[in-house]
């Protein structure tokens, strides 16, 4: 696993656990109404106070996390995982860590929560493969709340979400190529 370390704000270590695919971020979301924030690390969810949750292993043995969204993608009060496995498929989890859904992706980057589709139901996830490699292994691909593809295509570069309202949704994808 990969060292992970919880500092307190004079940067004491207050918490330290080996987590199997830790990547480049972690994330905070009150899942159970406590009041206190769980963490996820990697592809671990961990309670306020360090107690794991749920835990997936990494896909392959240099599998890491390399981007994260938690939200309540369908609008029934419960949130739900979005994480980009490095090199692989990102992978979309329910908030108890069961599998929602998968999108398949070459080496999925980074990932982007919004309303683009407003006949949609619920909030979309744009999955977006990093800009390296082979030009038609990078894709983008936009899906529905329960999984359901509604837009893929070739990329070159990352995106971002702006509100900048269109006929289709509220938000919108801006791609920044170089």
């Amino acid at each position: 696993g990969n060292p992970s370390l919880l500092l307190d704000p004079d940067f004491n270590v207050v918490w330290e656990q080996e987590v199997a695919g830790a990547g480049h971020k972690g994330d905070t979301v009150d899942v159970d109404g406590d009041g206190l924030d769980e963490l996820l690390i990697g592809f671990s969810l961990f309670d306020h106070d360090g107690t794991p949750l749920w835990s997936h292993s990494p896909m392959s043995e240099n599998d890491h996390l390399d981007d994260s969204v938690i939200a309540d993608i369908d609008g029934d009060g419960r949130f739900e995982f979005a994480l980009a496995h490095d090199g692989h498929d990102a992978v979309v989890h329910n908030v108890d860590g069961s599998e929602r859904f998968r999108v398949a992706m070459h080496h999925c980057q980074n990932i982007w929560k919004g309303k683009f589709f407003e006949a949609e139901p619920g909030l979309q996830l744009a999955f977006v493969d990093k800009a390296i490699g082979n030009a038609e292994d990078r894709e983008a691909a936009v899906v529905s709340s329960d999984g359901r593809e509604l837009s893929r295509h070739r990329t070159m570069g990352y995106y971002s979400v702006i509100g900048w309202p269109t006929d289709l949704g509220a938000q919108s994808l801006i791609r920044l190529e170089w």
